[in-house]
């Protein structure tokens, strides 16, 4: 493909199940783009094929709205044949997942740098009544100097639609809240789950939820903690544990109401005396939370885990 509507393909950046990003340029103004384009073609069922395409489009509508310094820049939508495309910013960098995959070490600094950020451009989005809904790693990219950008609102709704269906469970299991995974009504809470799985992850190398199955992983975000930080990685303050775990309780009330008030909590942290954090959750909060009584929801799992699959359908921009 050498153009796709006015913009010149130049490269691949990535490829994803249902579509590919490009590189290109913008020969009006000369600017270097990226171009994420989804064949709606390969999807069989014409309901199916439109409801996908309705929500590639609702990407546009969420995102293009947001100006925000830690969120990736929509620029256009069109259509070429069967495929629709949509034009980003371009970042020059890479995936927060390809950090930490690569197991490359972050100081506690660092990592509360990142997620004031992202806190800050969650929260924004937000008070737009954007949820993003698949806040994970991959969706975050970095640029040269480290600078954080969320990507991907393919999943993203406005809080005053009705567009998705109850019971329809978009998004990346290990780092979605027991009420998403369950297909109840999320709000931004869900989105601050997610968070809170981002900055365990940052902080240990490990996922917070991760087993070998989607259902495994499913019936562990909705019944089980996970392994207590400090027991992963010796040495961390104390204060990171409560704000985890507030960030990661099962139910949304228990956790921060807003981003900025888990990125004020992560400021609190006193890397001499940590003992003495003033985190809004208390210590003795912790164990009521963690020793609530849970019902088993096997069915509403393995209904959950096929629609995970089913909804996988595009690919980030990565």
């Amino acid at each position: 493909m050498k153009n796709l509507g006015k913009y010149k393909i130049t490269s691949i950046l990535g490829k994803g199940a249902m579509g590919i990003v490009y590189r290109a340029l913008d020969p009006d103004i000369n600017r270097e783009v990226a171009v994420k384009t989804i064949r709606f073609d390969l999807v069989s069922e014409e309901d199916d094929r439109e409801e996908m395409m309705e929500r590639f489009m609702r990407e546009a509508q969420a995102a293009g709205k947001l100006t925000h310094p830690n969120i990736i820049t929509i620029y256009d939508v069109g259509r070429e044949k069967e495929m629709t495309y949509i034009v980003m910013q371009l970042i020059e960098g890479h995936s927060l997942q390809k950090v930490i995959s690569s197991g490359e070490k972050n100081s506690t600094e660092e990592v509360i740098r990142l997620m004031d950020q992202l806190c800050s451009a969650l929260d924004y989005a937000h008070d737009n009544g954007i949820i993003h809904r698949d806040i994970k790693p991959a969706n975050i990219l970095l640029d040269k100097e480290g600078k954080p950008f969320i990507v991907d609102f393919g999943v993203a709704r406005l809080e005053t639609s009705t567009l998705t269906e109850a019971g329809t469970t978009l998004g990346t299991p290990s780092y979605m809240s027991p009420e998403q995974v369950m297909g109840k009504k999320v709000d931004r809470r869900s989105d601050i789950f997610s968070l809170g799985g981002i900055l365990y992850e940052l902080l240990t190398g490990k996922r917070a939820f991760q087993a070998q199955s989607i259902t495994t992983v499913i019936y562990k975000i909705i019944h089980e903690e996970p392994i207590a930080l400090t027991e992963v990685k010796k040495g961390l303050p104390i204060g990171f544990e409560r704000i985890v775990c507030k960030a990661l309780a099962k139910d949304p009330n228990n956790r921060y109401p807003s981003c900025s008030e888990l990125a004020a909590d992560l400021h609190k942290i006193d890397q001499v005396s940590d003992k003495t954090i003033p985190v809004t959750m208390m210590k003795e909060e912790l164990p009521t939370l963690m020793m609530k009584k849970k019902r088993k929801l096997w069915p509403i799992i393995a209904i959950s885990a096929a629609l995970i699959l089913l909804a996988a359908a595009g690919g980030s921009y990565i």
